[in-house]
């Protein structure tokens, strides 16, 4: 959620302008920008990542102990 917010500030893009290409309706942007992130899935942040340019990439491997670290990287 936080890199979607800066990338949108970065090319000063407005609500409607982010909204077209993330495919999100402008209500949900604002709500994004505002923090309430419980309206889209994390599926749904995670292409709206890639529709702003990004490359997004989710690995999973098997871990050492009986509990595996989970690490966002951006």
């Amino acid at each position: 959620m936080r890199q979607i917010v800066r990338i949108i500030a970065e090319r000063k893009l407005t609500q409607v302008r982010a909204g077209k290409l993330m495919a999100i309706d402008q209500p949900r942007v604002s709500a994004l920008m505002n923090g309430k992130i419980t309206l889209l899935s994390t599926d749904r942040l995670l292409r709206a990542l890639s529709d702003l340019g990004q490359d997004v990439e989710v690995r999973i491997s098997p871990s050492g102990n009986a509990k595996g670290t989970l690490r966002l990287a951006a």
